[in-house]
C-alpha cells in the first residue's frame, strides 16, 4: 500500500485549517539503474500497462477542539521515522507543530523571536535518512537541525536569502534552490552550503547561468537527494527532470515530459487570474521512491476553473479577479516516472489542489469543503 497525504482542510466558515491525508496504492515497481549519461523524452505509453494509481483521505490531522491550531496553509510537511507527521505554515511566528500518526498533536517546536530555539518564520522543513530535521528559518536566515526524537537544537548560518527550496543528504549536506547574485554563482539555481559559513561551496543546475530579473521563476526547481553524491533537480514550469552530481557539478541524465496539457512556460503559479486565460500548470514537488521511480506532483487547471474565481476588482490601478476557492481553481496531477526507461509508469489525477510535497507518496493542500 502507498499512500498519498492531503494534509490540511479548512473551515469554510472560520478558515482554520485541519490535516486530512490521502492514500495512493500502485503495483511493486522494479529498481533502477541508470548505466550512462542520457537525455531523452518521456513517453507518454505507460511503461508498465497494469500499474494504476489511485488515491483517497485517509487521515485527518487535527481535531475540532484544536481546530484553529495551525491558522494559515501548510509550507512543508514532513514524516519522521517515528511516523508523526511535523507540519509549518506559510505565517511568520509560527511554530512547528507535531502530530502523531493518528493526528493527534503531540507538541509544538519553537517560540517566535532570533535565540537558540527561537524562529522568526516562515519556516521549511526537510528530513535527512538519519531522521533528522532541518528547518530553515527565512526570517532569520538560518538552517537549524534537530532530531526528531529529541536532544539540542544545533543551528546553521544561511548567507543565502531567499531560498525556495532545499534538500540534504543523508551525510549531512545542504543543497538549496535560490537565486544568488555573487559572481560564481549567478545564473545557477542550486548551491551546496558551506556547513560552517553558510556560503556556496558549489554552485551549479543548469548547464549554462541564466539570470532574468523579470522572469524569477526561470532558476526555480523542485530538489530530491537520489543518493549522497546525486540530485534529481525538476523545472516546475518545464517539466524537466535532471540528475546532477554535486560533486563534480554536472548533469548525468535529462529527462523531458511532454504533453498537451502541460506547456512549458516561465510563468508564476498564478498570474493576475482572470477569466479569459486559464491557469498554467506548474510542478509544486517530487519525490523519489524505494525503487528510484520519481513521482512528479503538478497543478493543472480545474475542468471549472472559472467558478473558482470572485468578482472583478480593482487593485494597483489594475482589474483582478481574486481566487475564492483553490481546489476548484487547480486540480493535482500525480505521475511516477522512471528514469532507467524514460517511460511514464502510471498517472492519477485527483480533485483537491496539493501545494506541498513531503516524500514520493504525500502531499498538502487546502480544502474548504
Amino acid at each position: 500500500m502507498i499512500t498519498l497525504v492531503l494534509v490540511v482542510r479548512a473551515m469554510r466558515k472560520q478558515l482554520l485549517p485541519f490535516c486530512v491525508l490521502w492514500g495512493l496504492w500502485t503495483s511493486s515497481p522494479r529498481s533502477i539503474v541508470l548505466a550512462q549519461p542520457l537525455s531523452r523524452e518521456i513517453s507518454s505509453v505507460p511503461a508498465c500497462a497494469r500499474c494504476t494509481l489511485h488515491g483517497s483521505r485517509v487521515l485527518t490531522l487535527g481535531t475540532e477542539s484544536d481546530s484553529g491550531l495551525l491558522g494559515a496553509p501548510p509550507l512543508s510537511v514532513v514524516r519522521d521515522a517515528r511516523g508523526a507527521w511535523w507540519v509549518s505554515v506559510h505565517r511568520t511566528g509560527e511554530p512547528i507543530h507535531v502530530f502523531d500518526a493518528l493526528g493527534r498533536l503531540q507538541r509544538t517546536i519553537g517560540a517566535r523571536g532570533g535565540g537558540p530555539g527561537e524562529f522568526v518564520g516562515p519556516l521549511m522543513l526537510s528530513r535527512s535518512t538519519t531522521d533528522t530535521m532541518y528547518i530553515y528559518d527565512s526570517g532569520a536566515s538560518r538552517i537549524t537541525a534537530l532530531h526528531s526524537g529529541g536532544g539540542p537544537m544545533v543551528h546553521r548560518p544561511s548567507a543565502i536569502s531567499g531560498i525556495e527550496q532545499f534538500a540534504v543528504s543523508g551525510d549531512g549536506r545542504i543543497v538549496v534552490n535560490a537565486s544568488v547574485t555573487s559572481v560564481d554563482a549567478a545564473g545557477l539555481p542550486l548551491h551546496l552550503l558551506d556547513a560552517k559559513t553558510g556560503l556556496p561551496s558549489r554552485s551549479f543546475g543548469a548547464v549554462e547561468a541564466v539570470y532574468r530579473h523579470d522572469f524569477p521563476r526561470v532558476l526555480s526547481r523542485r530538489v530530491i537527494f537520489a543518493d549522497d553524491d546525486h540530485l534529481w533537480s525538476v523545472l516546475p514550469t518545464r517539466y524537466v527532470l535532471e540528475r546532477w552530481n554535486i560533486r563534480t557539478a554536472r548533469v548525468e541524465a535529462s529527462l523531458t515530459r511532454r504533453s498537451d496539457s502541460f506547456k512549458p512556460h516561465w510563468l508564476p503559479e498564478i498570474v493576475a487570474p482572470n477569466p479569459s486565460t486559464a491557469p498554467a500548470p506548474y510542478i509544486i514537488g517530487s519525490g523519489l521512491d524505494p525503487s528510484g521511480r520519481i513521482w512528479v506532483y503538478s497543478l493543472m487547471p480545474d475542468p471549472n476553473w472559472r467558478r473558482a474565481l470572485g468578482p472583478k476588482r480593482l487593485m494597483g490601478g489594475r482589474e483582478i479577479y481574486p481566487v475564492t476557492d483553490i481546489d476548484r481553481y487547480y486540480d493535482t496531477l500525480v505521475e511516477i516516472i522512471d528514469p532507467a526507461s524514460g517511460r511514464l509508469v502510471a498517472s492519477h489525477r485527483v480533485d483537491p489542489a496539493l501545494t506541498a510535497v513531503a516524500a514520493y507518496d504525500h502531499a498538502a493542500g487546502m480544502d474548504h469543503s
